[in-house]
């Protein structure tokens, strides 16, 4: 049976129970889960190999026509992506799958869009987009294969769906990485995975996948993960159009001296500083808790914690050093949705509550002692972000966070002197950008700005306040050869918009703003794969697309990483 998850959007519990079949985990790392959809004829199994591959092994008739019958492995996802390397599978039909798929829920009728290759070689990106409806083939690829000893085929390519908002993409990789093609399909919470048939009831397809499956579901550097002993894993969705995290977790609680509950964090150095709304939580529990966390990934680890529970009772809560009781600091009450504020300042540590993200009250002030090194430095490594448990072992909270902003290591380089000129605006001339940084026209239709309206630090930002062009702001500086970070301070109300860095002309790497308050965007590059110049030119940029709106950056830095490579 499957058992589902106590919420106020029944949607989830269909998502998860709709097949007949049992899903299981068959010691698939977590949130990962399996279960065969339809009519297979043979049951099916997953298993994550000793090395690390994935054996997937399938029967059903095909995934095609207005109902599909294979073997799935899957998790939640709103916006993200997989990436799977089919190494091989079975040749037990010239339409034997073996792929990668976004589907709304189990039943063998869902809506569902999946990129797959055959025996032959050939690629498929094939979607039905009603319930029950017709499968259609969108278009297609081929790519070489070869006989196996046993009398299946070695394949050997990579394959990648990306899922934003509405529109799924579909790319296949072997020397190089080729797209497919993109079509429309319904945003929300869906089930992304591994799908295999045989198109033989009567056989196994046996499917292998090189690794295992890479699942984004948070936008970088976001990881999700359990602390402690849960019986249900937890797990975290992010829907970019609107920058909301919905955040799943399981546990007994966040008391006594270990822990139990799923998080979603980001490294942070030094000062940091955590701002989030939190929408709702389920009432899983009077004790479940949805909140704002720093410490470490550890049970029973050193932890400051600010939380709401479902009756809005606010909990400021510590525990001073690893394996020490939690400590209630303070508390308060508030009404839904509610604002989080945590800030640390050396070891001293600050929650605060706010009904509208302008006007903050101090909940409580207490001290426990982290370390303020790098991430990329020696000892571990302190983590902020969300904290989600039910209080009910084998239920699932499910609590949604938007608004999110974080500030940490601010002023500080992590790695090295910060090269860049005017790197917080606070020399320019409003409205101007000079000195140092320049707007991107007439290449963009509209002009970047210095302003005073939305500050990271000091009186200053710059921002592309966008209507119907484009806009863009950059810097150029000369840099000795190695590697390096280029990190800024970025705030978007609306997706699209993008940090990034080039080396003499060519692109190195860029990172997608997530709509919301100002987080810290790195992007780490050597100079190395561009260019054999000793004093390249490196190029930092933001980009706001031609969708009404602002985009606004301030604080940043660029700085040495590890040095030549």
């Amino acid at each position: 049976m499957c058992t589902k998850f106590f919420t106020a959007v029944s949607f989830v519990g269909t998502l998860l129970c709709a097949s007949a079949a049992h899903a299981q985990n068959s010691q698939l790392p977590p949130p990962w889960k399996w279960t065969d959809v339809g009519a297979v004829g043979t049951p099916g199994s997953v298993t994550a190999e000793s090395f690390g591959n994935w054996h997937v092994s399938g029967a059903g008739s095909d995934i095609w026509g207005i109902a599909d019958s294979f073997v799935y492995a899957y998790q939640p996802i709103r916006d993200g992506f997989i990436v799977a390397g089919v190494t091989s599978e079975s040749n037990t039909s010239p339409f034997a799958k073996s792929g990668v798929m976004i589907r709304q829920t189990l039943d063998p009728g869902s809506p569902e869009v999946i990129l797959d290759v055959k025996p032959d070689g050939g690629i498929e990106f094939m979607k039905r987009s009603t319930q029950g409806g017709e499968t259609a083939f969108i278009a297609g690829a081929s790519v070489p294969v070869t006989s196996n000893t046993s009398g299946g085929v070695d394949i050997g390519v990579t394959l990648r769906l990306t899922r934003t908002g509405s529109t799924v993409s579909a790319e296949y990789c072997q020397s190089t990485c080729t797209t497919v093609g993109s079509t429309d399909f319904p945003g929300g919470l869906a089930l992304i995975g591994l799908a295999v048939t045989s198109h033989d009831p009567s056989r196994l397809n046996d499917g292998y996948f090189r690794d295992t499956p890479f699942v984004s579901t948070l936008p970088y550097p976001w990881m999700t993960y359990d602390l402690g002993d849960v019986t249900t894993p937890g797990y975290a969705t992010y829907e970019n159009a609107t920058g909301t995290f919905y955040v799943s977790g399981d546990g007994s609680d966040i008391w006594g001296t270990a822990d139990s509950f799923h998080a979603a964090t980001q490294a942070l150095y030094g000062d940091s500083q955590l701002t989030a709304r939190v929408v709702s939580e389920q009432n899983t529990n009077p004790f479940a808790k949805a909140g704002l966390t720093i410490g470490f990934q550890d049970a029973s680890a050193a932890r400051v914690i600010l939380d709401v529970k479902p009756d809005g009772g606010i909990e400021f809560m510590a525990r001073p050093t690893a394996g020490a009781p939690m400590s209630f600091i303070a508390g308060s009450t508030a009404s839904f949705p509610v604002w989080l504020r945590l800030t640390r300042t050396g070891d001293q540590f600050t929650g605060e509550i706010s009904p509208d993200g302008n006007s903050w009250t101090t909940v409580g002030v207490t001290t426990v002692s982290m370390p303020s090194t790098p991430p990329c430095c020696s000892g571990p490594t302190v983590l902020g972000g969300f904290a989600v448990t039910s209080h009910e072992p084998a239920v699932l909270n499910t609590a949604v966070f938007d608004n999110f902003a974080i500030t940490t290591g601010l002023g500080s380089g992590p790695f090295g002197p910060n090269v860049l000129v005017n790197p917080g605006f606070e020399d320019s001339v409003v409205p101007n950008t000079a000195p140092g940084w320049i707007s991107d026209t007439p290449l963009r239709q509209t002009p970047a700005v210095t302003e005073m309206a939305l500050p990271h630090s000091g009186t200053q930002n710059a921002a592309c306040r966008t209507t119907s062009g484009d806009c863009g702001i950059y810097q150029e500086v000369g840099a000795s050869r190695g590697t390096l970070v280029f990190s800024i301070y970025a705030r978007a109300d609306h997706p699209g918009a993008l940090v990034g860095v080039s080396v003499d002309g060519q692109f190195a790497g860029s990172l997608p703003i997530t709509p919301g308050g100002y987080q810290r965007y790195s992007v780490y590059f050597s100079t190395f794969r561009f260019t054999s110049s000793p004093n390249p030119t490196i190029r930092v940029w933001m980009y706001a697309p031609a969708t009404a709106g602002v985009v606004a950056v301030d604080d940043a830095e660029l700085d040495a990483y590890l040095g030549p490579q």
